[in-house]
């Protein structure tokens, strides 16, 4: 369990067991589409940041290639919102101008 990361980022295992339960609650808390995803790209990306500050894997190579894959369902999480064809109403579009702010 703990020789996946390095011995300082042991608790690395517990940081993405939480990403994991994050995004298995966004669907189940909020019903637009458009907000689902919003919300997906932003418990992503935050993690993301997180990963890239923490460095937890034991090489560089496996820290910049889980940033890259992370990233990549990134831009296809976008890439999917912008085709859905879904229209904003008000309350997605108040979420992701909220979602913005605290970026």
């Amino acid at each position: 369990l703990f020789k996946r990361f390095r011995p300082k980022r042991y608790y690395y295992g517990s940081v993405m067991l939480t990403r994991s339960l994050c995004l298995c609650f966004i669907p189940a808390i909020f019903s637009s589409l458009s907000v689902q995803i919003a919300m997906l790209v932003a418990v992503l990306v935050g993690f993301l940041v997180l990963q890239q500050q923490l460095n937890p894997w034991h090489t560089k190579l496996m820290n910049v290639i889980d940033g890259l894959l992370v990233f990549d369902v990134v831009m296809l999480l976008l890439c999917g919102m912008m085709t859905s064809g879904s229209k904003l109403d008000m309350d997605s579009i108040s979420m992701l101008s909220y979602l913005f702010m605290i970026w």
